[in-house]
């Protein structure tokens, strides 16, 4: 058989050295050693041996970061390369002594070794091709680590979907980064960043210890638990007017303003003359509701306060007929009070001017000066006078005598017949009222237009 001469062999013969494919292996391999394996389909990933975090551990690295040129696009052997591969098994049989190894190519494995930069350090990179039908090896296609574990792979991460939950970064069985199944907070919600997440609670309110409710603002706030044990505020809510937040935690409340005049309830009572009701509104609230009793009075206490008008007691009517009063004389005619009341005015109805002292005795017959009840030197103009009262005493039921005493003769309205007894002392115009009559002399004589105007109580 004529020696066939090999291509590569007869261009470095002369210098004694193998071609670069096929030199041995160095005596020992860097710390980071990767071995590939891949048959006709050049897969893109290959299987190695590197350091993980300080450890030694298996995995798969792309060609591309081992310095390898891209594999064909193709899923077969191009007709270029099957062409070639039938020309060197025809034609280019080389011996054990040319190339140092088995010169049968038929089911063997061809072996090269090319330096390339490996994660940390230099590393020889040995690549074995071998014919898919005889490899008993098979190799996975790591997919791209998770975005979370791409930072340095260590540590939780949140998982967005399902904020209570959180996986690791970690190798799977194949050798491939991924994330570990999800694990439940037991208390709390991940949180924090990929690699430093972490199970906890968002700051708790500062005026919530626990459940319960608090006021804020001006609203009731309820606080509770989440569902993952955290301390919330899971509710702010405005009070209605006019409802007012009112109360400590955890007991506080929208409740019902109360005005001190209506501390007692519901009911009416007076200011001056005006009259004040509480009662509960539309909102379920004490509203306080005010009215002018002008020109009438505002009357009695809380509950009973109302408007009223004064009561006339006597002949506040002009009784049609008159007479002459002479000075110096105190006279009048008796009345009676049926229930408490509130001396406002004396009055009288004239016939022309003049000037009058009027008072209010008590007892039958008139004895005692009522105290309060009197008014001194008041001017008399023809017609109705009411003359105001400054104390304004209470008038208990019973029997009393309106009297008065003129500084001149004085014309007085009168009634026309004669039917009523008239009590009488002789007292100068000014001298005090006594505050204890004499008695009196009593005679039956017209009616005279004397009255006091009093609010009942």
């Amino acid at each position: 058989m004529n020696e066939v001469t090999h291509p590569m062999k007869s261009n470095n013969e002369a210098n004694g050295k193998l071609p670069t494919r096929m030199q041995a292996k160095p005596a020992s391999r860097p710390k980071y050693v990767a071995r590939a394996a891949f048959g006709p389909a050049y897969p893109s990933i290959v299987r190695f041996r590197y350091r993980v975090f300080g450890r030694r551990a298996p995995g798969l690295l792309p060609l591309a970061l081992l310095g390898c040129p891209p594999p064909p696009d193709l899923m077969t052997p191009s007709a270029e390369s099957a062409e070639r591969a039938s020309e060197d098994t025809n034609d280019q049989s080389l011996s054990d002594a040319d190339v140092g190894t088995d010169d049968s190519r038929t089911g063997s494995a061809m072996t090269t070794t090319s330096n390339s930069a490996s994660l940390d350090d230099e590393a020889t990179v040995t690549t074995t091709t071998t014919p898919s039908s005889t490899s008993g090896e098979a190799f996975v296609d790591c997919p791209p680590a998770p975005m979370e574990c791409q930072s340095d792979g260590s540590g939780a991460v949140c998982i967005p979907e399902a904020p209570a939950f959180y996986s690791t970064c970690i190798l799977n069985e194949d050798g491939c980064m991924s994330l570990s199944p999800p694990s439940v907070c037991e208390v709390g919600w991940c949180q924090g960043a990929p690699g430093e997440a972490s199970c906890g609670c968002p700051p708790q309110p500062i005026d919530c210890t626990g459940a319960g409710t608090v006021c804020r603002d001006g609203a009731i706030v309820i606080c509770g638990e989440d569902a993952q044990g955290c301390i919330v505020t899971e509710e702010t809510r405005p009070c209605d007017a006019p409802r007012e937040c009112e109360g400590e935690f955890p007991n506080a409340d929208c409740e019902c303003p109360v005005p001190s005049e209506c501390g007692q309830g519901e009911g009416s009572f007076c200011v001056a003359s005006s009259l004040y009701t509480c009662a509960t509104g539309t909102s379920g609230c004490f509203d306080v509701r005010a009215e002018e009793c002008s020109p009438i009075f505002c009357v009695g206490t809380f509950p009973n306060g109302r408007c009223q008008g004064v009561v006339a007691l006597g002949s506040a009517t002009d009784l049609g007929g008159q007479s002459d009063h002479d000075a110096n004389a105190l006279l009048g005619i008796q009345i009676t009070v049926d229930a408490p009341a509130r001396l406002q005015y004396f009055g009288l109805i004239a016939r022309e001017t003049g000037l009058v002292n009027m008072a209010l005795y008590a007892g039958v017959p008139p004895t005692v000066l009522v105290s309060g009840a009197s008014v001194i030197a008041q001017p008399v103009v023809e017609g109705v006078n009411e003359f105001p009262v400054l104390e304004q005493p209470t008038l208990q039921p019973g029997t009393y005598w309106i009297m008065a005493v003129f500084q001149n003769v004085t014309r007085i309205a009168h009634g026309t017949t004669v039917d009523t007894v008239i009590q009488y002392i002789d007292h100068s115009f000014s001298s005090p009222l006594p505050s204890t009559l004499p008695p009196p002399f009593a005679y039956t004589d017209r009616n005279m237009n004397y009255y006091i105007l009093a609010l009942p109580e």
